[in-house]
C-alpha cells in the first residue's frame, strides 16, 4: 500500500506542483478581471461535471473489481457516459443563459464561457474516468504518466496563448484540449461502442448505486461554484480572480494529496470488502485513515503557515493584498474537505448508503451558503474563505456521526496522537517564518518543518515507523 500510495500522491502532487506554476504564471498574464473569467470558467465545468458525471465514475470503481473480466461492463460505462454528454448538451446551456440573463450577467462573456467550457467538461470528465481504469487497475504507472503529461501539456499549451492573447477563453480552451488528449493517453480494455454490447442490467446497477452520488456531487459542485457565482454577482469579476487565485495557491495541493491518497487506498478498501473478511476490512480501513491523516494534516497546517509568504512571491502584484489574506484560511479548510472526502464518505459508498450522505452534503452547503451571503458584504473575498473553514469543520463531524450507523470507521488514536504531536512541533518551528517574504526564509521553512516533522514522527514512532526505517535500510544494505 505504501509504494502505491506514494506513486499515486506523486502522481497528483508532481504535476500539481506544475498546475501550481502554471496558475501562478497567469496571474502575471492576465489581469484580474481575465483571471475572474478563466474561474468561472473552470467554475461550470466543475459544477456540470459535479451533476452529470462524477456519480458515473464513482459507480464505475465500486463495480470494476466484480467486472472487470466482463465484456460488456466497460461497453456499458463508456456508452452511458456518451448518453450523459448529449443529456448535457441539452439541459445546460439554456440553464446556464437563463441564469446569467436572471443576475444581470454580460451575455457575450456567459455565451463564450458556456461554448468552450460544456466541451471543457466532456474532456475533464472523460480524462478523470480514463484515469480511474488505471487506478481500478492496479496500474499506479500509468496514472502517474497520464496526469503528468496533461499538465505539462496545460503548461505549455496555457501559458503560451495567455502569452499571445492576454485573454481567458483560448486558455480555457486549451487546458480542456490537453485533458482530452491524456485522456486518450492509453487504450481501455473491452472498449466498445457497439449497442449490441451495451448491458441495460449493467446500467441500471450503476444508476442505481450512483443516484444518490449524483446529489451528492451535484450539491458538492454547487456550493463549489456558488463561492465563485456569488463573488461575481455581488462584489464582481475582478473578487472571483483573487479567490481563484488563493485556491489553487493553498488549496490545489492539499486537495491533490488527499485525492492521491484516496486513489491508492479506496480501491484497497473495496477489494477487501469483497473478500468478506470483516478483520481485513477493519485493518484496511485502519492504514488507511492514518496514512490520510498523517500526510493530509501536516500539509494543510504547513501551508497556512507559508501561504502568505507564497503569495508575496509568486502571484502577480495586482493580486499579493487579496490572495495573502485568503490563504491561511483557506488551507486548513482544505483538511476538513480532504478528510471526509477521502475517507469517511467512503463508509457511504462501501455500505451502499450514498443516501445517508446525501444528509451530510447537504448541511455542509447550506451552511456554507448560509454564511457566505452573511459574512461577504462585509469581508469580501475573505467570508468566503472563513465560510469554508467553518462548514468544513461542520461537515466532518457530521459525517463522522453519520457514517457510524453505516460501518465502521476506525482510526488509530494513538497513532493520530503522536501525528498531531509531531505537527504542533512542525508549527512551532514554523512560527518564526509567518508573513516572511524571501524565497530562502521559505526553503528554509519547507525543508526545516518537514524535517521536524519526520523526526518527531520518527521518535515517537508513529505507524511503526522504526520497523519501517530499519526493513529499509536493511534491504538497501
Amino acid at each position: 500500500m505504501l509504494r502505491d500510495s506514494a506513486i499515486y500522491i506523486l502522481s497528483r502532487v508532481v504535476p500539481s506542483g506544475l498546475g501550481f506554476v502554471t496558475g501562478m504564471a497567469l496571474t502575471w498574464l492576465l489581469t484580474p478581471h481575465a483571471f475572474g473569467l478563466y474561474g468561472l470558467g473552470l467554475t461550470i465545468v466543475v459544477l456540470v461535471a459535479g451533476i452529470f458525471f462524477d456519480w458515473h465514475g464513482l459507480s464505475f470503481m465500486r463495480f470494476f473489481q466484480a467486472n472487470a473480466e466482463d465484456p460488456r461492463f466497460m461497453p456499458t460505462v463508456v456508452q452511458t457516459f456518451l448518453l450523459l454528454c448529449l443529456a448535457s448538451l441539452v439541459i445546460v446551456p439554456p440553464v446556464l443563459l437563463v441564469g446569467a440573463a436572471i443576475f444581470g450577467a454580460p451575455d457575450r462573456e456567459y455565451e463564450w464561457l458556456i461554448a468552450i467550457s460544456l466541451p471543457g467538461c466532456w474532456a475533464y470528465a472523460w480524462f478523470e474516468l480514463a484515469a480511474r481504469v488505471q487506478v481500478a487497475r492496479f496500474n499506479p504507472t500509468r496514472y502517474f504518466w497520464m496526469n503528468l503529461i496533461r499538465n505539462i501539456l496545460i503548461l505549455a499549451f496555457g501559458l503560451g496563448v495567455a502569452w499571445a492573447w492576454h485573454s481567458a477563453y483560448p486558455v480555457l480552451a486549451s487546458s480542456f484540449l490537453a485533458m482530452l488528449v491524456a485522456g486518450l493517453l492509453f487504450r481501455i480494455p473491452h472498449l466498445s461502442l457497439l449497442p449490441k454490447r451495451f448491458d441495460m442490467e449493467m446500467a441500471r446497477r450503476l444508476f442505481v448505486f450512483g443516484w444518490a452520488m449524483a446529489l451528492v456531487r451535484a450539491l458538492g459542485a454547487a456550493s463549489f461554484a456558488a463561492d465563485r457565482f456569488l463573488l461575481e454577482f455581488m462584489i464582481g469579476t475582478d473578487a472571483v480572480g483573487f479567490y481563484t487565485a488563493a485556491y489553487q495557491l493553498a488549496q490545489t495541493t492539499i486537495i491533490t494529496i488527499g485525492a492521491g491518497i484516496g486513489s491508492a487506498t479506496y480501491s484497497l478498501a473495496v477489494r477487501a470488502v469483497e473478500s468478506g473478511d470483516a478483520a481485513a476490512v477493519d485493518r484496511q480501513l485502519s492504514r488507511n485513515s492514518t496514512l490520510l491523516l498523517a500526510l493530509l494534516l501536516p500539509a494543510s497546517v504547513g501551508a497556512a503557515m507559508v501561504s502568505p509568504t507564497l503569495a508575496k512571491l509568486f502571484v502577480g502584484p495586482e493580486y499579493v493584498g487579496p490572495v495573502a489574506s485568503m490563504t491561511a484560511w483557506m488551507a486548513l479548510a482544505a483538511f476538513f474537505f480532504g478528510f471526509r472526502a477521502n475517507y469517511l464518505d467512503h463508509a457511504f459508498q462501501l455500505g451502499h448508503k450514498t443516501h445517508r450522505l446525501l444528509a451530510v452534503v447537504a448541511l455542509t452547503a447550506a451552511v456554507n451558503l448560509l454564511l457566505e451571503i452573511l459574512l461577504i458584504p462585509g469581508f469580501g473575498a475573505v467570508g468566503v474563505a472563513i465560510a469554508n473553514l467553518i462548514a468544513g469543520a461542520i461537515g466532518l463531524m457530521a459525517a463522522a456521526w453519520a457514517a457510524r450507523s453505516v460501518m465502521a470507521m476506525p482510526i488509530a488514536w494513538r497513532d493520530a496522537a503522536k501525528i498531531a504531536v509531531a505537527v504542533l512541533a512542525m508549527a512551532l518551528f514554523l512560527w518564526p517564518f509567518y508573513g516572511r517574504d524571501d524565497l530562502l526564509s521559505l526553503v528554509l521553512a519547507v525543508i526545516g518543518g518537514g524535517a521536524v516533522y519526520g523526526a518527531v514522527l520518527l521518535a515517537l514512532d508513529a505507524m511503526n515507523l522504526r520497523g519501517v526505517v530499519k526493513r529499509r535500510l536493511a534491504r538497501f544494505a
